[in-house]
């Protein structure tokens, strides 16, 4: 729980939406305190603490969106998106991804068609976009219904078990 991920951000959309039903679910701890406090003043975020991972996928399936709000920060520009784990998770939940608008997101959900992007950087944007998804049903069913599917043919690890091996024999013999 960063603001580099995104929830400071979240946080200030999530406040320019009128709808009192929707909640931001919040997974993890953090060391912010600032951040904190101010995540657990806002009456819409519903703060869940630290999660046994076996236990992610099942927090998943309970929401609509995922978010991945990363900043534009080198650390997260670089991305290309099969190696950004949270995305991959939404995607096996059937969930639709709302993320940052860098290249390498862009291409892996917004063209794949597993989710929308967004200036991560801008509150208003980011109000926008969840908006539309909140007002679209079909379109989160679709975008999830998409990722999903490319989590079961493409990004698992069946597809992907062989090029890691290689890639430890290659570094192992080097």
């Amino acid at each position: 729980v960063t603001s580099e991920r995104g929830l400071g951000m979240a946080l200030e959309a999530l406040k320019q939406l009128p709808m009192t039903d929707l909640r931001l679910h919040v997974i993890g701890a953090g060391r912010d305190a600032s951040l904190m406090a101010a995540l657990q003043a806002e009456p819409r975020i519903v703060m869940h603490g630290r999660v046994p991972w076996t236990e992610l996928l099942r927090y998943y399936q309970r929401a609509h969106v995922g978010l991945a709000l990363y900043q534009p920060l080198e650390c997260f520009m670089y991305c290309p998106g099969e190696n950004a784990v949270k995305i991959l998770e939404y995607m096996a939940a059937g969930i639709p991804v709302l993320c940052s608008n860098f290249t390498g997101l862009k291409t892996f959900v917004a063209d794949a068609g597993c989710g929308l992007v967004v200036q991560p950087d801008d509150p208003a944007a980011i109000a926008h976009q969840i908006k539309t998804l909140y007002e679209n049903p079909a379109l989160r069913r679709q975008l999830g219904s998409t990722g999903r599917r490319l989590f079961e043919t493409e990004y698992n690890w069946e597809q992907h078990e062989g090029r890691l091996i290689d890639l430890y024999a290659r570094i192992l013999t080097a």
